[in-house]
């Protein structure tokens, strides 16, 4: 077996590690003595590769000082200062200082470093007054974040892009992304100049955010602006953009330049970063041409601000070549493979690659294939993410440079979790003895040693490389982690102080520190370090977390609460930063804070359940439903008394031996209070009749919401025949998601399995379901709708509301037949009860309208009108309605040359219905509230509502007035709306009130005036600018949703037949067939299985559509086709049937008596024409009867005629017509007639003659 370095070490001790791996013991054996004499004779026996790598560099740079190559190799030696001393960077770094013509954008990288090189020893002080100094900008006003859910917010618009030349407000608000946003007071890290947009700004992914700054300037000035940013980046100088990068990339050194001629006086600065995710920030600095700081006057910038006027004479702008800019012209205009690696190499140090593209990996891998240049190769392997393609890149050079000590280095960090051990110790002791001068040559033997349970020789060994190399950081870090094992207190903290001195700004040693203090009960060391990272490590989350963490360690809960409160004012829009302070509030008992805070985080992130859990925690439950739950007691009594009765009477039809399930016991009440939220606690006692009602019943289901709901299962028990009871264990959760519907919500089903369910069983199930915000959805509203009848019969039913007193509900009380209702007050509430006993079920009819229409149901709501609800709706909805510059463009491209108001509806309805998909993020208030038009637009998708209200904005803009329809689709049941109340709708539309013209914008497939069947008929809310009006959409005309079927058929003597066909269909069918037949490659299939229904084995030799596409036009279908026996051959005669059959007897009218409405799917006229041909050497002997059938209403009608045109000839038209979709009860009989006629119409048989030959 092989052995990973990583793996656990054996337990057994050296005996068994020189059984199995002898090599490496050997190996050890060696290490050990060459330690001990190298730390024999002499500290300097090897010198460190790295500095010869550093040396050809510097001198790279001093031979070619102005060549943008020179920034490339001054990245080049940070790339490799963790394996060399600071002293050689600093003997480099002074060398290449002395360069008085370095490349401007060298000059500021240099600069960097010096600044980085104050930091790294601890020097804050001065490496913050450095930044200062070289003209980075710190001060800033920032805005954010807006939506860039596309990934092209770079090229939109938004609202700070449209104030420029305006003083930056704070307080101004804009419509961002999930909130309003506005301008607030921000800093750049202040040891790195880095404006961190996270630290300030939440969300943080797929979002941009706008950076707005003064600088003074005392006289004219040139002056570079240099930038660099993650993700995409803009900048305006006094409102003329003079940067503009649409690329995405990582933050890195700069990399865009300007040069700017800027006038005596106040110049505004606004840059705009787009990212997808990851680091969102930005850098900005002035010099001046050569690259000398430049800074300017920006310290106060409120005070600048006052004095702000946009400048008459605006900046003049002229480029600037830089590093990128230069490279990217050579790879044009200069095709050398070795230009490309150059690049590469360019783009990977100094993170400013492509981060969709990949830009870097294509250009080494071009260098290196087309030179055989190893370096490229490395290039490739160092950049790509892939760690196979890495690999490859590595071996590829060790094949042209098998001794190339990089590529060595790279494979042995890279293999070592994964080869035998042996292997790899050979591998590192070959590259050992072949660069003694390689400091990972200690390296490596060190993690060998320390895998394999040597620690001390381990340190030893790094100790050696350090007294030889110097204090070298990833070699000092390495003897930091081996000391926790092999080195006493003392020993660790001389190392942790010897890399602290080279390595001050290393996040991981300042936690260490922070623990160190606080383990060792060093309170004002560790109250100095916290002081430290306040000041100069703000910008590191995870450190402001452990410093606060020490101070609650230490008990000192006031610095503890001033930095967490100091974190809200810094980012008030993270969620996280308040969970933390209401954690802080838990700990030290501020209940009512705590709760404060949970509360604003689900303001900020509804979808946090783990805070909602905190707040249930820590609120106060009422109990109110104890006075209510009925016991097994109770349900076991009702059982016995309910089969006890059935012994004595009459059987009914839903006696237990006739059901599969009798509800015993239903109640549900609900606690609502006074700041609109509430509670709900149900309770069903279930009797299982069957073996089918177990299997149905096995699963409890509860819909809630978990980001706005607590569930408290309270009982889930089976009650056996034996008396025995079985609680529930098993439960699980799955979301809601309608696939089907591209709906998405963060609403689940809880899942309750109940054990052992057999007949005769007794379940118990009760649950409890707390709003856990401290307002609804509703903004204080509450409603509810509660349906008495389902399809199992109930003994008893109660329904209550617990209400604050001060709530004002209405209800549709006691209109219901067979309820009991009581509206009483109760000490400070106000109770309403409504009960009813042995409520029937519903037996389940074909074509049977929606429940919902059927039972009677409770209707609850604090809304006293339909007015109040729709002009809340408005109130909700039209904040959202936001114009901008692209919405106002594209009506501007729609409606050119369009000269009436029909065309241009036209033109936006039909660019919406193609360019947003149907994709419903149904999330939180989201399932009422639609998404901002802007942001419907720029990500292309959107619910009913997003679409209706970008319908409603577009038209708008085009000077068409609009409204918002609210309905209740027929899918739904069509309900009374004698009784207003908010969850009566499922649906919105656009609706234009001139015209009385409504405009669905989920459909496809269809006229832009033609309504889906759903849309047609029902009631709905219409609502513009705040006014509402009650209607009823308009209902499509029988004829203009047409079916035409022409078909031609020849018969033969053996009853095969010949036919040609013709199918042409309008209005909401003729949708069915576009969406049916979109895609080419399947229509013969799909037309062939569609008319195998008339035609079984119909084989289609010919077809074609038309109209799938012109959605004004009908859909046509012609095709040819052959057909096996048609008819059926007989001694003397053929015969077939003379129609297609409709199916209306066995569809809608197989019962002999209905309770419930019928329901008809469209109104609509179907004509069939058939001419029938008879083969040679017969007649037509006997054929169809014509009739014509309906009813005195008009409301059906069927018209079949049937002639001959010549003896073997025959013509049979039909047309049915259906101008209702529904069929009341009452009307049954009547419309049973009706189908069965038909029916038997289109069944009757043609009859032809073979003539005597």
């Amino acid at each position: 077996m092989s052995k990973n370095i990583n793996s656990t070490k054996p337990d057994s001790g050296i005996d068994m590690r020189v059984e199995k791996y002898p090599h490496v013991i050997i190996f050890a054996v060696f290490i050990f003595v060459f330690c001990f004499s190298w730390n024999t004779y002499g500290q300097n026996t090897f010198t460190n590769r790295y500095d010869k790598v550093i040396q050809t560099l510097v001198e790279k740079i001093h031979k070619n000082p102005q060549s943008p190559l020179s920034f490339t190799n001054i990245m080049e030696i940070f790339k490799v200062k963790d394996f060399v001393s600071s002293s050689t960077i600093d003997i480099a770094m002074t060398s290449i200082a002395g360069i008085k013509n370095l490349h401007p954008q060298a000059k500021i990288l240099l600069n960097s470093y010096k600044i980085f090189n104050y930091s790294s020893k601890g020097n804050f002080k001065e490496a913050a007054e450095e930044v200062l100094n070289s003209g980075f900008i710190t001060r800033w006003f920032i805005v954010g974040p807006f939506d860039n859910q596309d990934l092209n917010g770079q090229e939109r618009e938004m609202g700070p892009e449209m104030d420029m030349g305006e003083p930056f407000k704070m307080g101004l608000s804009y419509d961002g992304k999930e909130r309003s946003v506005s301008w607030k007071d921000a800093q750049s890290d202040p040891l790195s100049g880095i404006l961190d947009f996270s630290r300030f700004l939440y969300p943080d992914e797929k979002v941009c955010g706008y950076a707005g700054t003064y600088v003074e300037v005392e006289k004219k000035t040139e002056t570079i602006l240099w930038s660099s940013s993650s993700g995409t980046l803009s900048i305006w100088v006094d409102g003329v953009k003079v940067i503009n990068d649409t690329i995405y990339r990582k933050i890195g050194p700069v990399r865009h330049a300007a040069v700017i001629n800027l006038q005596k006086g106040v110049h505004e600065i606004l840059s705009k970063v787009c990212i997808d995710s990851g680091d969102w920030k930005l850098l900005i600095l002035t010099t001046d041409k050569r690259g000398n700081p430049l800074p300017f006057t920006h310290g106060n910038v409120e005070e600048i601000a006052k004095n702000y006027k946009k400048p008459l004479m605006l900046p003049k702008v002229k480029t600037f070549e830089t590093v990128l800019a230069y490279f990217e012209k050579l790879i044009q205009k200069d095709k050398k493979p070795e230009n490309f690696g150059n690049y590469a190499t360019y783009l990977i140090l100094s993170s400013s690659d492509d981060t969709k593209q990949k830009k870097a990996q294509e250009y080494a891998k071009k260098g290196a294939e087309e030179t055989h240049n190893c370096i490229y190769y490395l290039t490739y392997a160092i950049g790509t993410d892939d760690p196979n393609k890495a690999s490859w890149a590595i071996e590829k050079c060790l094949r042209i440079e098998p001794t190339n000590p990089d590529a060595l280095v790279l494979k042995l960090y890279r293999i070592r979790d994964s080869v035998d051990i042996s292997e790899y110790a050979s591998m590192v002791e070959r590259f050992s003895k072949s660069f003694p001068d390689d400091p990972h040559s200690s390296f490596f033997t060190a993690e060998i040693l320390e895998q394999e349970g040597f620690p001390i020789l381990s340190i030893e060994k790094i100790k050696t490389a350090v007294s030889s190399f110097g204090k070298i950081p990833f070699l000092l870090e390495k003897m930091l982690f081996l000391s926790d094992n092999g080195a006493t207190k003392k020993e660790s903290d001389s190392i942790f102080n010897e890399i602290l001195s080279i390595e001050a700004t290393n996040p991981y040693l300042h936690q260490i520190t922070i623990q160190k203090y606080q383990k060792e009960g060093e309170g004002d060391k560790l109250l100095e370090e916290i002081k430290v990272i306040r000041k100069y490590f703000w910008t590191d989350v995870d450190l402001v977390r452990s410093s606060v963490n020490a101070l609650i360690g230490i008990k000192d809960f006031a610095s503890a609460k001033e930095l967490l409160v100091e974190e809200t004012i810094k980012n008030g829009d993270n969620p996280t930063v308040w969970e933390n302070l209401g954690s802080f509030y838990n700990l030290i008992g501020e209940t009512k804070l705590a709760i404060s805070c949970y509360q604003t985080v689900l303001g900020l992130n509804p979808q946090n359940v783990k805070v909602r859990q905190y707040i249930s925690k820590l609120m106060p439950e009422e109990k109110f439903e104890v006075p209510y739950i009925k016991s097994d007691e109770y349900l076991v009594s009702i059982t016995k008394k309910l089969l006890a009765e059935e012994k004595k009477s009459k059987p009914s039809p839903w006696s237990t031996d006739k059901v599969d399930v009798t509800i015993l016991f239903e109640q549900e009440i609900d606690r609502v209070y006074e700041n609109g939220t509430s509670a709900k606690f149900i309770q069903r006692g279930l009797r299982i009749n069957s073996d089918q009602g177990a299997r149905l019943q096995r699963y409890q289901v509860i819909g809630y919401s978990p980001t706005r709901q607590d569930l408290k299962i309270l009982r889930a028990s089976v009650i056996h025949e034996d008396g025995s009871i079985e609680d529930a264990t098993q439960r699980f959760t799955i979301p809601v998601v309608e696939e089907e519907y591209r709906l998405y919500y963060d609403d689940a089903n809880e899942i309750v399995e109940m054990p052992s369910l057999k007949r005769g069983d007794i379940i118990n199930f009760q649950y409890k379901l707390s709003d856990s915000e401290l307002k609804n959805l509703w903004e204080r509203h509450f409603g509810n709708i509660v349906p008495l009848q389902t399809v199992y019969p109930k003994l008893k039913f109660i329904y209550q509301i617990i209400a604050d007193k001060n709530i004002n509900l209405y209800t549709n009380g006691g209109n219901l037949k067979d309820v009991s209702y009581i509206d009483k007050q109760e000490g400070e509430n106000r109770v309403f009860r409504w009960e009813s006993e042995n409520v029937k079920p519903i037996i389940p009819e074909p074509a049977m309208v929606p429940i919902e229409e059927i039972s009677p149901s409770i209707r609850v709501t604090t809304f006293s009108s339909w007015e109040e609800i729709g002009k809340w709706w408005w109130s909700l909805a039209s904040p959202q309605m936001v114009i901008d510059k692209q919405i106002k463009q594209k009506v501007a491209e729609l409606i050119k040359d369009k000269k009436t108001e029909e065309e241009k509806i036209e033109a936006i309805f039909d660019w919406v219905i193609k360019s947003t998909r149907y994709v419903g993020l149904e999330f939180g208030i989201h399932g009422f509230k639609p998404y901002k038009t802007t942001e419907v637009m720029s990500r292309g998708f959107g619910d009913c509502k997003d679409k209706a209200t970008l319908l409603y904005v577009m038209m708008k803009e085009a000077g068409i007035d609009a409204g918002i329809a609210l309905l209740r689709t027929k899918n739904s049941g069509i309900l009374s709306s004698d009784f207003p109340f908010q969850f009566f709708f499922d649906h919105a539309i656009a609706v234009i009130p001139s015209s009385n013209l409504y405009l669905d914008g989920t459909v496809n497939y269809l006229d832009f005036k033609t309504l889906p069947s759903g849309d047609q008929g029902v009631f709905a809310l219409v609502i513009s600018d705040g006014k509402v009006e009650k209607k009823i959409t308009p209902m499509a005309e029988p004829e203009q949703n047409t079916q035409i079927l022409s078909i031609e058929t020849n018969i033969d003597n053996a009853g095969n037949a010949s036919i040609k066909g013709r199918v042409t269909v309008t209005g909401i069918i003729a949708s069915f067939y576009r969406s049916m037949y979109q895609t080419e490659g399947t229509r013969k299939e799909r037309l062939e299985s569609e008319l195998s229904q008339i035609f079984p084995g119909i084989d289609i030799e010919k077809f074609s559509f038309s109209g799938l596409d012109n959605f004004k036009q009908p859909v046509d279908i012609e095709f040819n086709a052959y057909v096996p026996s048609i008819a059926t051959i007989m001694k003397d005669e053929i015969q077939l049937t003379a129609l297609p059959s409709h199916n209306l007897y066995s569809r809608y009218a197989s019962r002999s008596h209905r309770k419930f409405p019928v329901s008809i799917d469209n109104l609509k006229v179907l004509t069939d024409r058939f001419i029938y041909k008879a083969p040679s050497g017969t007649v037509f002997s006997s054929i169809p009867q014509s009739r014509e059938i309906g009813n005195n209403n008009g409301d059906y009608y069927f018209k079949f005629e049937s002639s001959l045109l010549d003896s073997q000839t025959l013509e049979i038209k039909a047309t049915l017509k259906m101008n209702v979709f529904r069929i009341m009860p009452e009307n049954y009989n009547e419309f049973r007639e009706f189908c069965k006629k038909v029916d038997e119409t289109t069944d009757q048989r043609i009859h032809i003659m073979k003539l005597a030959p």
